[in-house]
């Protein structure tokens, strides 16, 4: 038999073919711009990184603490201190020996002092990192749905046109 032995295709199959042409491809949209997410995550925290995350609040909470420890210091600490030295018999509870005691309460309160701020700071350097990490997870996160969106209508797109071009065949 000199003639064609495979039938011609229909304008079915050809648009089926077609479509499946036009899937390669359309992942790549998504899997760039999931790279630019991902190379867009910050992965040093540096202190501009921290000032970033860290709340604008944290100071006022430990100033609120200093407060609160200077007003126990005048209420309660000196108050108690001056009546000792007096006890002790200085004429005014402030000679020589008390004047040194009370440098040093001077000395332990500033410390104090120093120590709630430095606790306060610490504190809004760990919270700003947990932000940190938490946004760069988040980011991660969102790239990954981005390249799953692309894979997902791939998947679809290969799906319908596959089936486009089995019942073309059928046909």
């Amino acid at each position: 038999y000199p003639g064609e032995t495979i039938a011609p295709r229909t304008p079915e199959e050809d648009a089926a073919i077609t479509g499946l042409r036009g899937l390669i491809g359309t992942q790549q949209p998504y899997q760039k711009e999931a790279e630019t997410a991902l190379r867009g995550i910050d992965t040093e925290f540096t202190a501009e990184a921290a000032q970033k995350f860290m709340s604008p609040y944290q100071q006022a909470v430990t100033d609120i603490e200093k407060r609160k420890a200077e007003e126990d210091f005048r209420r309660r600490i000196m108050p108690a201190f001056e009546k000792q030295a007096i006890d002790a018999g200085g004429m005014s509870g402030l000679g020589s020996r008390a004047g040194v005691q009370a440098a040093q309460l001077g000395e332990a309160f500033s410390q104090q002092l120093g120590d709630i701020q430095a606790r306060g700071q610490q504190k809004a350097y760990e919270d700003a990192y947990r932000q940190f990490t938490d946004q760069a997870t988040r980011q991660r996160a969102q790239a990954e749905d981005l390249r799953n969106v692309g894979l997902q209508r791939f998947q679809t797109g290969l799906a319908e046109q596959g089936l486009a071009q089995q019942l073309a065949q059928a046909d």
